[in-house]
C-alpha cells in the first residue's frame, strides 16, 4: 500500500474508531441545531439523514428524495455538517500527507468496508463504514462547497453504503413506460439530461437524468437517488416550455443549468430493457444495435471519474449489466417529439422479445 507509514499500520478496529468519532462529532454538531433530518427510501433501503448547518442544509436537502419504509429501523445513517456552520471540525484522520491519491482517495481507504475520499479544492472529508451503515460528510464551508453537490448530495456517502445492500449509484439516466424502462449512458453533452426530459415531457416515466441506482439482476432494475433533474437553457428552448413551470425560480448550477425539482413525477422502480447510448445529431433516429464494449468504456469512465473508491464493485456490476442487456445508440436530434416515441417503440419491442 502506498503512502505514510501510520496508514499502514491501520487495523480494522482503528478505522472504525475514526468513523465512529467522526460521528460522535456530526452527532454533536447536530444537537447544536441549526439541523435538519431527512428520512430516505433509495432502492427499498431505510436511510436515516441528519443535516447540521444553516447553509448546509439550504443546499443539500432540496436535492435529497425523501421517502420511508414503514415501521423499519434506518438500515443507514448518514451524517454531514460544515465547520464554518457549526463550529466543529472533523477530526484528525489516521493517514498522513502521502496517503492522499487521486481521484480523491485515501490510501487504506479504497475498498469496504471503510472508505474515505477527500476534495482538497472544496476542502470535504467523505467517510464510511459500510458494514455499521454509517457515513458522514465534513465540508470546511457549505457557502463554498463543490458546485455539484446539490445537485447530488452526499453521493460518495450514499453510493458506499447502499451497495452493500445490492444498489449500486452510477452515472446514468432512466426513463420508461409502464414498469419497463431503459439506462442512458453518456459523458456529458450526449444528450443523455434532454433525452431524459423530452420523455418526462411527453409523460413518460423518470427515474433519473444523471445518477441512478441500479439493482443488477437477470431482469436489472432502475431506482432514484436523487430529486433533482439538470436542464441548461438550450434544452428548455428544445423542450419547448414545457418545463418551464419546474425551470421558474429553480436554482442554477455552476454550469448555468437549471435545478428542477422532480420528487413529485419521480418513478421509484423500472426494469431495466435495453441500454441506450444517445448522442447528438441534426436529427433523431431509431435505436440503432451497438457494442456493449463501448457502453462499458463510457459508461465505466464517467462513472469512475465521478465517484471514487470501491472501483472494483463498481466494475462488475457495470460488466453484469452490460452482459444481460441489449445496447443501443440513438441519434437524437432538434425534433425532441421523436425521442420518446424512439425510446417507447425500443422497449416495446424488448419488453416482448
Amino acid at each position: 500500500m502506498a503512502g505514510d507509514a501510520r496508514a499502514g499500520r491501520m487495523t480494522a478496529a482503528g478505522s472504525e474508531d475514526f468513523v465512529l468519532g467522526l460521528v460522535d462529532v456530526a452527532r454533536a454538531a447536530a444537537a447544536d441545531g441549526p439541523a435538519r433530518t431527512l428520512t430516505l427510501c433509495p432502492a427499498g433501503v431505510s436511510v436515516c439523514v441528519h443535516l447540521a448547518g444553516a447553509e448546509l442544509i439550504d443546499r443539500l436537502a432540496p436535492g435529497l428524495l425523501e421517502g420511508s419504509v414503514d415501521g423499519e429501523r434506518p438500515a443507514i445513517e448518514l451524517w454531514a455538517f460544515d465547520g464554518v456552520g457549526t463550529g466543529r471540525s472533523a477530526p484528525r484522520p489516521p493517514w498522513g500527507p502521502r496517503d492522499y491519491l487521486q481521484r480523491e482517495e485515501i490510501a487504506g481507504w479504497t475498498q469496504p468496508p471503510h472508505l474515505a475520499s477527500y476534495s482538497s479544492d472544496y476542502a470535504t472529508l467523505s467517510v464510511a463504514g459500510t458494514d455499521a451503515g454509517l457515513g458522514v460528510q465534513w465540508l470546511r464551508d457549505a457557502a463554498v462547497m463543490a458546485p455539484w453537490e446539490g445537485g447530488a448530495p452526499l453521493r460518495s456517502i450514499l453510493r458506499w453504503t447502499l451497495a452493500r445492500h445490492g444498489a449500486h449509484l452510477i452515472h446514468a439516466a432512466a426513463v420508461g413506460t409502464g414498469t419497463d424502462g431503459v439506462l442512458l449512458l453518456g459523458s456529458g453533452g450526449a444528450g443523455k439530461s434532454t433525452t431524459a426530459l423530452a420523455c418526462l415531457q411527453a409523460g413518460m416515466a423518470l427515474v433519473s437524468d444523471d445518477y441512478t441506482l441500479v439493482r443488477p439482476g437477470p431482469v436489472p432494475t432502475a431506482h432514484p437517488a436523487f430529486a433533482i433533474a439538470k436542464a441548461g437553457p438550450a434544452s428548455l428552448e428544445l423542450l419547448g416550455g414545457g418545463l418551464d413551470a419546474r425551470a421558474a425560480g429553480a436554482r442554477l448550477d455552476w454550469r448555468g443549468k437549471r435545478r428542477l425539482p422532480i420528487a413529485d413525477v419521480v418513478c421509484e422502480a423500472l426494469a431495466l430493457r435495453a441500454v441506450v447510448l444517445p448522442r447528438v445529431a441534426p436529427r433523431t433516429g431509431a435505436a440503432v444495435p451497438a457494442d456493449g464494449r463501448e457502453a462499458l468504456r463510457t459508461v465505466a469512465v464517467s462513472t469512475l471519474l465521478q465517484l471514487p473508491g470501491d472501483s472494483a464493485t463498481t466494475l462488475t456490476v457495470l460488466r453484469e449489466l452490460l452482459a444481460t442487456l441489449p445496447v443501443y445508440t440513438l441519434d437524437v436530434g432538434p425534433d425532441v417529439a421523436a425521442i420518446p416515441e424512439a425510446i417507447g417503440a425500443l422497449i416495446d419491442a424488448e419488453a416482448a422479445a
